[in-house]
């Protein structure tokens, strides 16, 4: 049987399993967990999490993983594509608040082409400017769908307070 290779775009079952068993994944999630509240999603519900090490979070996927998606697809087998909301994705607001106060805004670039491939083809300019500015950012491949390029609040100068420079 050939397996469907999709490239994030609604990946399987399968695909899923081995994009979050990657070290490199683990690694950034782990480290964007230690940044900011984080918060692990699946079927359009999302609860924050606070893994305590890249262990620990590998734990935390595989108990989703067992415990929701498979039980939710007890028919699905590796190669099983999984609908729109049927997949695990992970979050950090965007919006750093200090108790009720906002005190800034990460700028978040989302492109939602077919496959991360060719969002991130649509990206790289972006990134080639960011990388001659030597701007910091980050890229969030959200497992499915989109890249997301996040350039963090803490990345903007000080005066600009989120208002405009002009």
């Amino acid at each position: 049987m050939t397996q469907i290779r999709t490239f994030g775009r609604y990946p399987t079952l399968g695909e899923m399993k081995a994009y979050y068993n990657r070290d490199d994944v683990l690694d950034f999630l782990y480290a964007e967990s230690r940044l900011r509240n984080f918060l692990i999603a699946f079927r359009k519900r999302s609860w924050e999490i606070h893994p305590t090490s890249k262990a620990h979070l590998q734990e935390i996927i595989n108990d989703v993983i067992q415990n929701r998606i498979e039980k939710a697809h007890p028919d699905a087998s590796d190669s099983s594509p999984l609908a729109k909301f049927d997949y695990l994705s992970f979050h950090s607001p965007n919006a750093i608040t200090v108790g009720d106060k906002l005190v800034g805004v990460d700028l978040v670039f989302e492109v939602d082409l077919s496959g991360w491939r060719r969002s991130f083809e649509a990206l790289s300019g972006v990134i080639r400017l960011l990388d001659d500015f030597e701007v910091c950012y980050r890229m969030k491949y959200s497992g499915v769908r989109s890249l997301h390029l996040i350039v963090p609040f803490e990345a903007f100068p000080k005066t600009f307070n989120g208002e405009s420079l002009l």
